[in-house]
């Protein structure tokens, strides 16, 4: 595992200087020492940075410390996300790879609220359901063994009893019935205690991404939260399978022993030949696998549900009257809409013709296709244009 003293300041590396760094700049993507942290801070274009400390950085999981800010390819700082191609981009990339693509998000738009993320949300979930259920699992598994134990112990006192009474034919045919039994048990035992000794494991594994839950949401910066969800994601949703597979495998069915002793017993003497038999019979779990998609229900059924409004019971009222373009560059109105803000008119012609209507009157000509648009529609969450048309 790495020490404080293995991270070094890359402000002083970069000029060939060794030094270790107390502190991490997450937008920077480096460590700074105590002298280069008091430049960074007052330095205009870092003084707005949040650094935190090197024994909190290295707290945070090993996906997470291996997330680039920069672009490899361009050595460019990543700027926007392309919701097209599921990837994050620098301003080099997208001249390169995404001048077609729509809806380009601003990173420092979108990682606002990383922390606070369904996504996050629906991990810490997931690991504390877990937990829950793996503890219900451990109870259950115990209670079980003892079960078992206690019917063996039973079982053999009547074995006991019985033989009492009979002579010492019995002592083959006891040792015979008494072998089976322990041999039931210890099959069951045997497979209970593995068992046990694999949600230990997991127990300590959901622990440890409970850990990397806490310090990713106290410690990481919104875009490492951002970009290491989803192998963050990945790992809790192979442990949830492994626990989904318990419930139905059968490694979680009820163990009962059972011992059936022979209705001719007064005749052991001639023709009983064994003193009876011991079989393991099974029964569906005592406890129920819990998930949050029952919680999911239970809000969602929370929910009031208004009944629509009928026609007749809308108003129609002129609020205010909107200047029109007037010039050549546009011909017919096809397509509208207005931002809430009142400030951009998006519209489209018949010819295909796609642009934006300003406030001076002024129209500013975005896209040309070949047939009309049937619509357009303003993103008012990051000011993008997103056209949708019908060939």
């Amino acid at each position: 595992m790495a020490t404080n003293s293995d991270v070094l300041c890359g402000i002083c590396d970069s000029q060939h200087i060794t030094e270790s760094a107390n502190q991490w700049c997450p937008e920077c993507d480096e460590g700074l020492c105590s002298g280069c942290q008091k430049h960074h801070s007052f330095s205009k274009a870092s003084r707005n940075h949040e650094v935190i400390s090197i024994e909190n950085y290295l707290k945070l999981p090993s996906a997470i410390l291996k997330i680039a800010t920069y672009c490899n390819e361009h050595n460019s700082k990543y700027q926007n996300f392309c919701p097209q191609h599921d990837k994050i981009c620098c301003s080099v990339c997208i001249s390169e790879y995404h001048t077609t693509c729509c809806g380009l998000k601003s990173l420092q738009e979108i990682v606002k609220t990383s922390k606070e993320s369904a996504w996050l949300e629906n991990i810490e979930a997931n690991l504390k359901d877990m937990r829950y259920n793996y503890d219900n699992i451990m109870k259950d598994r115990k209670q079980d063994l003892a079960t078992v134990e206690n019917q063996r112990k039973h079982i053999h006192e009547e074995i006991k009893q019985i033989r009492e009474k009979i002579n010492s034919h019995f002592d083959s045919l006891e040792k015979q019935i008494i072998e089976e039994l322990n041999a039931t048990e210890q099959k069951v035992k045997s497979a209970c205690e593995t068992l046990i000794s694999q949600i230990t494991e997991k127990i300590n594994t959901v622990e440890a991404l409970q850990g990397n839950i806490s310090s990713v949401k106290e410690y990481a910066s919104d875009l490492q939260i951002f970009l290491g969800i989803k192998s963050l994601e990945a790992e809790v949703e192979r442990e949830k399978t492994y626990l989904e597979s318990l419930f139905k495998d059968g490694s979680l069915n009820t163990n009962k022993i059972k011992c059936d002793i022979s209705e001719k017993i007064s005749d052991i003497l001639t023709t009983i030949t064994t003193f009876g038999s011991v079989s393991k019979e099974t029964s569906p779990p005592s406890i129920v696998f819990k998930t949050d998609k029952e919680n999911q229900a239970q809000i969602l059924s929370a929910v009031p549900h208004h009944s629509p409004k009928s026609l007749d019971d809308i108003r129609i009222s002129l609020k205010s009257k909107l200047p029109f373009p007037s010039n050549k560059s546009f011909n017919g109105l096809r397509g509208y809409t207005l931002s809430e803000s009142r400030k951009k008119q998006v519209l489209s012609d018949k010819r295909g013709h796609i642009g934006i209507f300003n406030t001076d009157g002024t129209f500013d000509l975005i896209k040309k296709y070949s047939s009309p648009c049937s619509g357009v529609a303003l993103s008012m969450t990051v000011q993008l244009l997103h056209l949708q048309t019908t060939r």
